[in-house]
């Protein structure tokens, strides 16, 4: 780069003083000149390229003294002649506003807004803190006080399927009268209630809401007894109608039922004798049969079809079989004891298999195959292959594929399809707390911060989850959001609604340590696969 500079001048003694006036004059343009085309050395590199976001820069020399100001309009500057900057004082500039020469920084357009979700559909029924059945919206908002008590406790709150009634057992204080069984609707409008031959730790409408069963300690072990339900108006068997140890059932019509007693499973079908309508055991019946004692709950099926485990003949297989035993099935080879729960639409059924521990997920087994080979017709249909086998953890089986997904390989405390079908929700154990883990159809789980949950939600309920998951929902009808009671903050057992989706919360919205919520009916059965 050339350098301005002053070298030794010889003038005649005469002419020095107008020579040295020219020289200044010359070396001052010269300086100017060279000063007015400098960059500033770290863009020399990058003259030629676009300017940068903060716009171009011009550098003026020392002595380039700027105008007084700009000019007003834009055509009537000199394009060739370097432009002043602003002097506007920095104190009365906006920050926030783009200055004379600097591009205006990037603006991203702001997000849509998230619409936000719909209140969840149906109603809750609750035990409160103080032992009484309380009604709620999902928004904390009483409907009303079922119970009023101060010498009974109520317990097993369960509500019809047409959603119409909730059930509950009320027990005796000491010396008190016979434990009852009753029901009111929501709005706590038609009460009524009626001796029981013990008092029930597990309540069922049938589907019809025309009869409840009822399971409860005898002497002779778990009974069931019946109380009829018409019109509002109740009537109670005076004895239970069957019993054994252990009891489990799932209702087949308004007037029998599928059970699986001690080893054996048969159907229970019931007469008009005794006010319930209990009449007819399983032995006059003729299809009990022995199947063992590894699983609890059967789940029937709408075609007719149960589901249960046979251990009879050494490794507990599952099972599609008729009502009557004469059509069997086998789905699977289980590694040990197992329990059964269908979804809604009896499109998968969801096994837990306990024992020993099998791989992580994802992992799928299939008892399907299709034959290959240049003798087999392209037409030739699947065949059954050897059954798969399921080894610890949670299995999804579909029925229609023949597939199964495991979607745990650690044991669960509890599982809960949603009414769509599309959601299972399950108990994580992590010590003295635990998770509520969603698994969804297309694969994806989560999982809520740990929970200090109910000690009555997690010792009296979720040990018999095959069962109660039957007759009773945490989930909301339309199947995003669901209900449990945990230790708060304040020290208080809590109802909390927690939202199901991606970044759900739970939100309290009660007091008390068990909560259900009301049914949303039925489900079709689909025959696509949807995993």
């Amino acid at each position: 780069m050339p350098t301005c500079h002053r070298g030794p001048v010889r003038p005649s003694p005469i002419l020095r003083p107008l020579v040295l006036v020219v020289l200044l004059a010359m070396i001052a343009a010269a300086c100017t000149t060279e000063s007015a085309q400098l960059v500033p050395a770290d863009s020399a590199a990058t003259t030629s390229s676009p300017p940068t976001p903060d716009g171009p820069t011009t550098t003026l020399a020392p002595d380039q003294a700027p105008p007084t100001s700009p000019p007003s309009d834009p055509s009537d500057s000199d394009p060739d002649e370097p432009q002043a900057p602003d002097e506007t004082d920095p104190g009365d500039l906006d920050p926030d506003e783009p200055q004379q020469g600097e591009v205006p920084p990037f603006e991203a357009e702001p997000p849509a807004p998230v619409p936000a979700e719909p209140e969840p559909e149906g109603l809750i029924a609750i035990l409160g803190n103080d032992g009484d059945l309380l009604i709620i919206e999902p928004t904390g908002t009483q409907v009303a006080e079922l119970t009023d008590h101060d010498d009974r406790r109520v317990a097993q709150p369960t509500w019809s399927p047409d959603a119409e009634f909730v059930a509950w057992t009320e027990l005796p204080a000491s010396g008190s009268p016979r434990p009852k069984l009753a029901i009111d609707t929501p709005e706590a409008d038609s009460a009524a209630s009626i001796d029981t031959p013990f008092p029930s730790f597990f309540n069922a409408w049938d589907p019809e809401a025309s009869r409840i069963a009822m399971l409860g300690q005898t002497a002779q072990g778990v009974g069931v007894s019946f109380v009829g339900v018409e019109d509002g108006v109740l009537s109670a068997d005076a004895a239970p109608a069957d019993g054994g140890q252990p009891y489990f059932f799932d209702w087949v019509g308004p007037d029998s039922l599928y059970a699986h007693v001690g080893s054996e499973v048969g159907t229970l079908t019931l007469g008009e004798a005794g006010p319930g309508g209990a009449g007819a055991s399983r032995d006059d019946t003729g299809t009990s049969s022995e199947v063992g004692g590894d699983f609890g709950a059967p789940d029937v099926l709408s075609d007719g079809t149960v589901l249960v485990v046979d251990s009879s003949s050494g490794s507990p297989v599952l099972q599609r079989r008729s009502l009557d035993g004469s059509t069997t099935t086998a789905l699977a080879n289980l590694t040990s004891s197992a329990f059964l729960v269908v979804d809604p639409t009896e499109t998968f059924v969801a096994v837990q298999v306990t024992g020993e521990l099998s791989a992580a997920p994802p992992t799928t087994v299939t008892a399907w195959r299709q034959p290959t080979g240049p003798d087999d017709p392209s037409d030739t249909p699947a065949q059954q292959s050897d059954l798969p086998t399921m080894g610890g953890g949670v299995w999804v089986y579909e029925f229609s594929s023949g597939e199964a997904f495991q979607v745990a390989d650690e044991l669960r405390e509890g599982m809960f399809w949603d009414p769509t079908g599309t959601r299972l929700l399950m108990l994580a154990p992590d010590g003295e707390l635990a998770r509520w883990q969603i698994w969804s159809i297309d694969g994806a789980s989560r999982f809520t911060n740990l929970l200090d949950l109910s000690p009555m939600l997690r010792n009296d309920y979720l040990p018999f989850y095959d069962q109660y998951g039957k007759n009773i929902t945490f989930w909301s009808p339309d199947g995003s959001s669901f209900v449990y009671s945990a230790l708060a903050d304040d020290g208080f057992l809590t109802i909390f609604i927690h939202n199901a989706s991606k970044n759900g919360v739970s939100t309290e919205v009660a007091k008390g340590p068990v909560a259900v919520w009301s049914p949303a009916g039925g489900g079709a059965s689909g025959s696509e696969s949807r995993l």
